[in-house]
């Protein structure tokens, strides 16, 4: 492998090209965010500096708001948490009976989305109407429903089951790859199952699960679908409810949601500085130089209890919210209760044909995921090349450039990119170029993860043989590295679209009339009021979405990972 100083004119120049695009995408708009706080003028019109906006959030409603998200998003976090590192450890872990149908039962919620799911959760726990609480108060005379999903009780539910796969996927990977011979030490000197659990595994565990739990954290914190369904009608107003109400108004204060957005991103960036520190000073060798397998620990008769609990979470997570947004995508009006002589495809005739913005909004949505995912998967691959392959400088700072989008919420990160590109003299703002940039920037992350899980399964041996029998760099490329990639780069692609597909967070700020896209088109048809119609919009995106990645594991035969 060349070191730094032998890297051609050519190489360097990449090298360079990659890590300017980066800065671009990523500390620019961060910059601009910063900018347009400390201004007085609307993005791109004339103004001075000032501290107004911050001295603003001393106001109740917005230190009261960032106040909420704080502690909501960490309930909810913790609440993902539960019950992703439960689910992870029993089918990782113990002798359970399908394991592999709950493991992938398990992150169904991810074709769903938060938003989906807080529609789904109003149709099952809404006071009025919800079919739970009506059906519930007429089989034991209740004078008044046993749940209120329009609560921080509510929020909290619905964030945290919606992520929870987040948190299921980062620590099964872990877990299966962890030595098994340190839980059978531990249970040689006389531990039980669940005290290794506790006293071996767990901490073994801790870097997966800090990590997932930020992850969490920050989805949760930055997640707008699931507060704007449920807390305005009971006057519950996150952070990012604040910044879209300062928007959706006229005029839009865009500088004091900058002020909002900048707030948000401190407190995420002390959160991963904070898991850094705390990570930095232990060591967590979990894989052994040998081949192993994860001991299975026998529940014995425990076992009917554990499987009736994967299958409850499966079912509250999962079943349940699927079943309502069909109960109500396929009723004319909806009372609380199921009807057969309400069902019809109306809702699916009117979304299709009638409501002019979805035929344009599935076309946007197919043309920027598509493309924007293709874009994204082959600057992900130059990147994991260089921070794996090339010792140089630049490679560290182009790996904590291209990971950093993780911890910047996607509001932030749309309010980032609004500023920045009305100052570009070019027919970006308003495109869905823009929105393409804010997919690509948002998720970058997780592409390079999904491509550099399989490079470094590559040896470097193989590009050296070629570069040592004097085949180019392009040819050692196509030829040597890609068709080894393929699998990696496959996975990247699905994961990416899937993303771009359901992304609702930065297009809200983003899109501008004629360029809507499904979650925009979604969230205006609830917004209206139109809830069964908003059902059967819905369920038409988790279909694309649920369609895409069956047709891709149909096509590569193997399975694959969202995170």
């Amino acid at each position: 492998m060349k070191t730094g100083s032998q890297l051609g004119l050519i190489e360097r120049a990449v090298l360079a090209l990659v890590a300017l695009v980066c800065v671009f995408l990523v500390v620019v708009p961060m910059g601009m965010l910063l900018f347009g706080s400390f201004r007085t003028g609307a993005p791109g019109a004339p103004g001075v500096f000032t501290l107004k906006h911050y001295l603003r959030l001393a106001e109740p409603r917005f230190w009261r708001a960032l106040l909420d998200t704080v502690w909501v998003a960490a309930l909810a976090a913790v609440l993902a948490g539960v019950v992703g590192i439960s689910l992870a450890w029993i089918v990782s872990r113990t002798d359970i009976r399908r394991g592999r149908l709950i493991e992938i039962m398990a992150v169904v919620p991810f074709l769903l989305t938060p938003f989906l799911g807080a529609l789904a959760w109003v149709l099952l726990a809404s006071p009025e109407r919800g079919i739970l609480n009506v059906y519930l108060m007429g089989l034991f005379g209740l004078t008044a429903p046993p749940f209120n999903i329009y609560s921080y009780g509510g929020i909290i539910w619905v964030l945290g089951l919606f992520h929870s796969p987040v948190v299921f996927l980062f620590c099964t990977g872990a877990l299966k790859n962890m030595d098994p011979a340190l839980e059978e030490a531990a249970r040689v000197v006389g531990l039980g199952p669940g005290r290794a659990a506790l006293k071996i595994t767990l901490p073994l565990v801790l870097p997966s699960i800090l990590s997932a739990f930020l992850l969490a954290f920050v989805l949760c914190a930055e997640n707008f679908g699931v507060p704007s369904v449920l807390g305005p009608p009971s006057n519950i107003y996150l952070t990012t409810s604040r910044m879209f109400e300062l928007t959706a108004v006229f005029p839009a204060n865009y500088n004091m949601a900058s002020a909002l957005s900048a707030m948000l991103l401190l407190l995420v960036v002390t959160l991963v500085f904070l898991q850094r520190r705390v990570l930095g000073r232990r060591q967590f060798i979990t894989v052994s130089g040998k081949g192993h397998r994860a001991a299975r620990i026998a529940l014995g008769r425990w076992r009917p209890w554990v499987e009736a609990y994967c299958w409850l979470t499966i079912a509250v997570s999962s079943l349940l919210p699927y079943a309502a947004l069909v109960i109500m995508g396929l009723s004319r009006v909806w009372t609380g209760k199921i009807e057969l002589a309400q069902i019809s495809l109306e809702n699916f005739h009117w979304v299709l044909f009638k409501y002019p913005m979805t035929i344009r909004a599935i076309q946007n949505t197919f043309l920027v995921s598509g493309i924007g995912a293709t874009v994204c998967v082959l600057f992900v691959a130059l990147i994991a090349y260089i921070v794996h392959r090339v010792p140089h400088p630049l490679a560290r700072v182009l790996d904590y450039l291209s990971t950093a989008p993780v911890a910047i919420p996607g509001l932030v990160m749309g309010v980032g990119l609004l500023w920045t590109y009305v100052y570009v003299p070019m027919a970006i703002y308003g495109s869905l170029l823009i929105l393409g940039i804010a997919y690509v920037t948002r998720y970058m992350p997780y592409g390079v993860r999904a491509v550099s899980s399989v490079l470094l399964q590559i040896h470097p041996e193989l590009e050296e043989a070629g570069r040592v029998l004097g085949i180019s760099a392009f040819r050692r490329w196509s030829r040597i590295l890609l068709p080894l990639l393929r699998p990696g780069l496959a996975a990247a692609w699905v994961t990416l679209f899937a993303f771009f597909f359901r992304e609702l967070s930065a297009s809200i700020f983003l899109y501008s009339s004629g360029r809507e896209v499904i979650s925009v088109a979604l969230f205006d048809i609830w917004t209206e009021g139109l809830y069964v119609k908003a059902a059967a919009l819905g369920l038409i995106q988790a279909t694309i979405v649920l369609a895409v990645l069956f047709a891709f594991q149909r096509l590569s035969r193997s399975s694959v990972s969202v995170v």
